[in-house]
Parts: structure tokens; C-alpha cells; sequence
């Protein structure tokens, strides 16, 4: 599997540092005066880190995975999760997707459900909490710019999380759009139970 990661060119790089917080990973550090990645690996190719450096040091390179891990990728049909407030809504991963929206902490109570999901989802993570920003009128340009298949959300048994589930609601109805939307939520003892 190939997969897009970026690539700093030491010659070009004056060590300003503004890719440090432009990268939404933290996997660039200063080192001897230069910019360099840390973890590779953690790398979500989505490229924030470009358009700050004014010397055009930082490109982005198309990578092979190792063999063992483009295999199981491929096999599952796996998308690498995205956190909402990052993902491009021109994007064609959406294009005819089945999409699952989960709340962040998901994962985590019960990584078994997770995991079945995953395989055939398009993964959006986000959390009501912690990002202050109201995603429907993105989330509706979404639902308008593609043909989304279905839609399935994962929340946590806690109020903020509701927060998720009515975002998605006011996207269908701004987007004008009757997609299948299936609601579940994770409560406290990790059981998934519908809405």
C-alpha cells in the first residue's frame, strides 16, 4: 500500500520552526538548527506543514508500507481514521463511502465494535468536548458534494456527545438528503446499545 508522508530537504530549511505547530502529529522537531521528522510513521500526509515554510523545504513523497501491514490494509478494506475538523469536504474518499462518525474516545471503551466497524467505513473521529467548532454546515457539504452510501454514528453515553449526534441530524437537513443514518452508543460498562 502506498502512502503519502513528508519529506524535509535540510539544504532549503532556514530551522524557522513553523512547521512544528503546523504539524497536527508533532512529529517534526528542531534538531541542530533544522527541522526533522521524529516519527515517520505517524505522518498523515495530509501536508498542513507546506504551506507555512517559506523556503519550500518540505515536500510530500509517496512511501510503500511495510509488506505485512500494506497486506492487512488491503485485505480489511481500512481507512486510517480523520479527525473531522481536518478532513478536505472535496475529498473523493467520500464518494459512495459508508461513513462512520465516532466520538474520540470510542476506540478506546471498546476497541472490539471498533474494529468490525473499520473495515468497512470511512472513518471521521471527532469530540464535542474538546473542539468548540459546530461541524453541520461542513458535514452537510459533505452529504452535498458526494454520494454517501450510509452513515453510522458511535458516541459515548454522555451528554456532550449528543452534540455529535444532533451536528449530523441538522447537516441531513441542511444538505436536504435522506441518507441511512444508524446511531449507537457506547455506555459507561462499554456495551454498544442504539440511541
Amino acid at each position: 500500500m502506498i502512502k503519502n508522508q513528508i519529506q524535509i530537504d535540510f539544504q532549503k530549511c532556514n530551522g524557522c520552526g513553523l512547521c512544528l505547530n503546523a504539524c497536527h502529529e508533532h512529529i517534526i522537531e528542531l534538531r541542530n538548527g533544522k527541522a526533522e521528522i521524529i516519527r515517520p510513521d505517524f505522518c498523515d500526509g495530509l501536508g498542513d506543514c507546506l504551506s507555512v515554510c517559506p523556503n519550500q523545504a518540505i515536500k510530500i513523497k509517496k512511501t510503500i508500507l511495510q509488506p505485512l501491514l500494506a497486506k492487512r490494509f488491503e485485505t480489511e478494506e481500512s481507512f486510517w481514521p480523520v479527525q473531522l475538523g481536518l478532513v478536505s469536504v472535496t475529498s473523493d474518499t467520500f464518494d459512495h463511502a459508508h461513513l462512520l462518525f465516532a466520538a474520540s474516545c470510542t476506540a478506546y471503551v471498546n476497541s472490539i465494535v471498533f474494529q468490525e466497524y473499520q473495515k468497512k467505513h470511512r472513518i471521521l473521529i471527532h469530540c464535542p468536548k474538546l473542539e468548540s467548532m459546530e461541524y453541520s454546515e461542513k458535514l452537510a457539504q459533505i452529504f452535498t458534494y458526494h454520494i454517501v452510501e450510509s452513515i453510522t454514528l458511535i458516541r459515548m453515553e454522555v451528554p456532550c456527545c449528543q452534540k455529535l449526534e444532533a451536528a449530523i441530524q441538522k447537516a441531513l437537513q441542511i444538505a436536504n438528503k435522506k441518507i441511512p443514518f444508524t446511531c449507537y452508543v457506547l455506555s459507561t460498562k462499554g456495551e454498544l446499545i442504539s440511541c
